[in-house]
């Protein structure tokens, strides 16, 4: 039972900007665990020599925009509150730690975020299903100042995730942002009918593309 260190060298494909990593058991009894420790990861820039001794790259919550005009708005693990979110009771243990929660039709509102100066606006975030059935899930809208709600897109049992427990990652890209529009919100709301039917959401990011850069491109 000694912990073993192993190191991994992956190489980067042409004009690929994101990735994921991912551990995945195969053991076949109750009691067959892996335990995962010191997670380093390193990166080497493209554009110079790479160094001795690789620079480190800063631990992130969920897959990012990895373009440089893009610069981070909001980032929450929710281990020490709700951060944006509004009203009670939403956040709840995990085995992520804390996360936040959405039981049948409840829903998960953010205060208003300020998005004057930006073109584009990026969400990733983390969910997983418990005790939901086919055909249940939830849904992301947005709302900018002066405006109605849009549906940005939905994520259904049996079609887009499984109820198995297991965390999802998900980015939604190129949200844009409306010619005078300032301010928008972000809303989570439940598709499930039993009160077993949960959605846990957690490691939520937000990332911006500055006006002006966006302009220019």
């Amino acid at each position: 039972e000694e912990w073993v260190e192993k190191v991994a060298a992956l190489e980067i494909p042409d004009g690929k900007t994101r990735m994921q990593l991912q551990f995945k058991g195969n053991g076949n009894q109750v009691n067959d665990e892996i335990f995962i420790d010191d997670f380093h990861l390193e990166g080497y820039l493209p554009a110079t020599p790479a160094p001795t001794t690789a620079a480190p790259i800063a631990p992130t919550l969920a897959p990012v925009p990895t373009s440089s005009d893009w610069e981070l708005i909001y980032e929450d693990d929710f281990e020490t509150g709700q951060g944006i979110f509004t009203g009670t009771n939403k956040l709840v243990s995990s085995d992520r730690g804390t996360s936040l929660r959405i039981k049948k039709t409840q829903n998960l509102l953010t205060t208003w975020v300020e998005v004057g100066d930006l073109s584009e606006v990026a969400m990733t975030f983390s969910f997983k299903g418990v005790g939901m059935e086919d055909g249940d899930g939830f849904f992301l809208r947005v709302k900018f100042n002066g405006g109605n709600w849009i549906t940005v897109d939905e994520w259904l049992l049996g079609t887009d995730f499984n109820n198995n427990g297991v965390w999802n990652e998900e980015t939604v890209l190129d949200m844009e942002i409306p010619d005078g529009k300032t301010k928008m919100k972000f809303l989570f709301k439940g598709l499930s009918n039993e009160a077993n039917d949960k959605v846990y959401i957690d490691d939520v990011l937000l990332e911006g593309k500055a006006l002006t850069q966006s302009s220019s491109a």
